[in-house]
């Protein structure tokens, strides 16, 4: 008996007769695996949170919140007497329209969500003549349209609008 051919490129077989001795787990490295696994998604929470630059939309949100059925009610009133208000985008410009029942002290609010420096309170005298509000930069802006139906001022529209660059 002689000795086996040895194979190039083929391990040699681990044995206690002198063999190739099998590499020693490496234990040390666990931990470090665990920290970097661990840290990946914090560290990527913290940039992503850094990059958010939010406003706060209202000084007194709880007080806000109060009239939020009062403003529910009066929309659907609105609706229900046949008063219809719509918005279009034209270019760089909303175009704001209403048809239906008489609206007293409408205004229109311009807001956006992360800058309250650009907010805008326009008041609309006519509601026969469409408005044409230019919010002036693209991106996201809240349209909201307050008036009087006799019951007190209500929030009547309440609409997410998108800017683009035309």
């Amino acid at each position: 008996m002689g000795t086996a051919p040895v194979v190039v490129g083929v391990p040699a077989p681990v044995g206690a007769d002198g063999g190739t001795k099998a590499p020693a787990f490496r234990w040390y490295l666990i931990p470090i695996i665990a920290l970097t696994i661990c840290l990946i998604p914090n560290v990527t929470l913290i940039i992503l949170a850094k990059q958010a630059h939010l406003a706060r939309s209202d000084d007194r949100p709880y007080l806000a919140s109060q009239r939020l059925d009062h403003d529910k009610a009066q929309r659907q009133a609105l609706a229900a007497a046949g008063g219809v208000f719509a918005w279009t985008l034209d270019g760089a410009n909303v175009r704001l329209s209403y048809q239906g029942p008489v609206v007293e002290r409408v205004t229109v609010e311009l807001q956006r969500p992360n800058d309250a420096a650009g907010d805008r309170l326009v008041p609309w005298n006519d509601l026969i003549t469409p408005l044409v509000l230019t919010p002036g930069r693209t991106g996201a802006w809240k349209v909201r349209i307050r008036g009087d139906r006799g019951q007190g001022e209500a929030i009547l529209l309440d609409a997410p609008v998108e800017m683009k660059v035309q």
